[in-house]
């Protein structure tokens, strides 16, 4: 690819702004005279778009996930996130800051608004066109799952202060992009580089992956303001990707070889992932590009010994992993290491050995064998999670035995006992909640899975359920507006709930 100009662009855009200038403002004085001329342009642009959503999404923008991640113990600073602390929740802290995702809304308006310049087929028009309309409804549905009201940007050059939008407002626009996306793009296997080759990653927009995206969106949107309307619209979106007519995606045998070949390899159980692999990452790698890094590392990583696996930061008691897996259950061996074996087993204090993750990556890089990364792809939509997400909105709308269905679809594939209706009192929609909490096991959902469905009062913590519901309607389990945007924006406003706590 050509990426000279790009870096020229990157420069002019973003590493020349200083603090004195608002976060999300690229410099309005930049134009492109002569660059978006061809296919292989055009994709350098996109690779921009994707590097830089990657960047947002593995580096940036994590500590909602970690804070909704399950586990029996969080130590140090994750505890004080996961109770909302505003020694570590405040505004002039950097993981409050929505740059990143403002950059990849930038880049796809960018694109937006230059392709005219390109020579295209039209497919290959389509193709970009609906990449850009994916990644911007994608970043702006990210931004309020973690700060609720945020600011929509009209276009590339814009320089202005500017207010943020009601979320309400934000979801409209991702859905109307989103929408658009559909209708421009093909499905994953037809999805082809400017060479004609597919991509070989998953990290590409296509048709399957803008179902996904509408369907939590619709979710979203319907869930917290209980409008059976766009419920029904999140179920025949899951419906479109998950009874399309070629059969693009199907679940694994097993979660073993889920665990073992999707989150590795291209797999049809995949619809939309984020690559974590650190050597492209570079110097960006952190060691919370893999939520695994938190607590798992014995036996796989090649390097720690048993009596090192209770100082984890993140842990799950066996007598929760039972509670969670029934006898039987797939899911258990396949995300926990000899499991009925090891959980007696005094030198692990009572806690099962993680192994949602098996493939370590080895540096030799200071001369010795060490440790790097977990050799993994973050895996953002994958059909069991979209099949449990459609269970629950069925469940919303008292659609029982559809859910049903869908959730006896999941555990079949786990040899899970299927639904009885005494789990959970009878409550349906909490059961599918708990399944999608053991289907996704460290998969960077929890915690957005608890504010659609309104979990967040029973199933977090203490200090959590603590919470009022006008303190949520404050923006309690959402993140303040970092302090750089107070300053330069006239009309930035920071959210009610953390204005108290300043």
């Amino acid at each position: 690819m050509n990426r000279k100009i790009l870096y020229i662009f990157i420069f002019a855009l973003f590493i020349s702004s200083c603090e004195d200038q608002l976060e999300l403002e690229p410099e309005n004085s930049v134009t492109f005279p002569s660059y978006f001329n061809d296919d292989t342009d055009m994709q350098s642009v996109l690779m921009e778009i994707n590097n830089h959503y990657r960047h947002a999404k593995v580096l940036n923008g994590l500590y909602p996930v970690f804070q909704g991640t399950k586990a029996d113990k969080k130590k140090g600073d994750f505890g004080l996130y996961s109770n909302l602390d505003p020694s570590r929740i405040k505004s002039t802290s950097s993981v409050c800051s929505w740059k990143d995702y403002y950059t990849v809304i930038t880049w796809c308006n960018i694109l937006l608004e230059n392709i005219y310049k390109a020579e295209l087929v039209d497919d290959r028009r389509d193709f970009y066109n609906g990449a850009a309309y994916f990644y911007r409804a994608l970043s702006y549905f990210n931004l309020v799952q973690i700060w609720r009201d945020v600011p929509i940007i009209p276009n590339s050059t814009f320089g202005a202060d500017i207010a943020k939008s009601d979320w309400k407002k934000v979801i409209d626009y991702a859905l109307a992009d989103c929408n658009k996306a559909v209708e421009l793009l093909v499905e994953y296997s037809n999805v082809k580089d400017a060479a004609g080759a597919n991509f070989g990653t998953k990290q590409i927009a296509s048709k399957g992956a803008a179902y996904a995206l509408m369907t939590h969106l619709y979710a979203w949107k319907g869930s917290l303001t209980n409008d059976n309307t766009l419920i029904q619209k999140a179920i025949d979106a899951a419906t479109a990707l998950i009874d399309s007519p070629n059969k693009e995606y199907s679940l694994a045998a097993n979660p073993e070889e889920y665990i073992t070949k999707a989150k590795l390899e291209l797999h049809p159980e995949v619809i939309f992932e984020v690559d974590c692999d650190p050597v492209d990452l570079g110097s960006n790698i952190t060691p919370f590009s893999n939520l695994e890094n938190l607590s798992q590392k014995w036996p796989w990583d090649g390097e720690s010994r048993e009596g090192q696996h209770p100082y984890n930061f993140f842990g799950l008691l066996n007598t929760t992993v039972e509670s969670m897996y029934e006898a039987g259950d797939l899911r258990r061996d396949a995300y926990f290491y000899k499991f009925d074996e090891l959980k007696t087993n005094p030198i692990f204090e009572g806690y099962a050995v993680q192994q949602t993750v098996r493939k370590a990556i080895i540096s030799d890089r200071w001369g010795y064998d060490e440790f790097e990364a977990w050799n993994e792809n973050a895996i953002i939509y994958r059909l069991s999670g979209l099949i449990l997400l459609r269970a629950e909105c069925y469940a919303k709308i008292g659609k029982n035995s559809s859910a049903i269905n869908d959730l006896n679809t999941v555990r079949a594939r786990s040899n899970a006992k299927l639904y009885d209706p005494s789990e959970d009192a009878g409550n349906l929609y909490k059961t599918i909640f708990l399944e999608r909490e053991k289907e996704l096991l460290y998969e960077r959902h929890r915690w957005f899975d608890c504010i659609r469905t309104g979990f967040w009062k029973t199933e977090l913590n203490e200090k959590i359920s603590a919470i009022t519901q006008d303190e949520f309607d404050q923006g309690a389990l959402f993140y303040p507006v970092y302090y750089l945007e107070m300053e330069t924006n006239k009309l930035m406003r920071q959210n009610t709930y953390w204005l108290s706590k300043e």
